[in-house]
């Protein structure tokens, strides 16, 4: 299912690309950009004290000029990463999960000289990922154990959410900071959000 969706985003990209084009319409080169994202899922489990991990994302972008109303659409890898601690008597709990998405998103933006004000819509389909669980007893040091799995492909589905930001722009390299919210649950009680810091360059 996974390389099925990913065949898919990378096939329709370029048609949201040129979507509504017409004569007054200029699709500029491509742009490729790097973040750190620290997103994950909301602290709202009174079991587990949740901490969201800063991931490295990459990816490729486009804009399109539709009568002079700029509209930037993309695809990139979106790491979340986050770290669930429980400790019950001597036992400790830490629960590490790495899960990794492939983005689709389109941008709706406004420049004010060299400022930008934006925000996105992103869909997102999950490929990959892994789970560490590390199990301790303060009594017993010698009993800790760490295990490592895959994350099914079946546990994550589809993500979906939207995003606010600001920007800078120095010729053709653009500093970025958003915050996510996601609007669906992608697993059972799980709902994405946070922050995206990026540095994107236009050929």
């Amino acid at each position: 299912m996974s390389i099925f969706n990913i065949k898919f985003i990378m096939h329709i990209l370029p048609y949201i690309a040129t979507l509504g084009a017409d004569d007054e319409s200029n699709l500029s080169g491509m742009g490729v950009y790097i973040s750190r994202s620290i997103v994950g899922p909301y602290d709202d489990n009174t079991l587990w004290d949740l901490k969201n991990v800063p991931a490295v994302g990459v990816g490729f972008s486009s804009r399109l000029w539709l009568n002079n109303l700029p509209i930037h659409v993309g695809v990139g890898l979106s790491p979340k990463i986050w770290e669930m601690k429980r400790k019950q008597g001597d036992t400790k709990k830490i629960t590490i999960n790495k899960v990794n998405y492939v983005d689709l998103w389109m941008r709706l933006s406004f420049s004010a000289m060299k400022c930008i004000i934006f925000s996105d819509l992103n869909v997102g389909t999950y490929i990959n990922g892994k789970r560490y669980i590390e199990e301790s007893d303060a009594s017993f040091q010698e009993l800790k154990t760490i295990t490592e799995e895959d994350i099914s492909i079946d546990e994550f589905g589809m993500d979906f959410g939207i995003s606010f930001g600001l920007g800078y722009q120095i010729d053709k390299l653009q500093v970025n900071l958003k915050y996510i919210r996601g609007l669906l649950e992608p697993s059972e009680d799980i709902k994405f959000y946070g922050t995206v810091l990026s540095l994107g360059y236009e050929f």
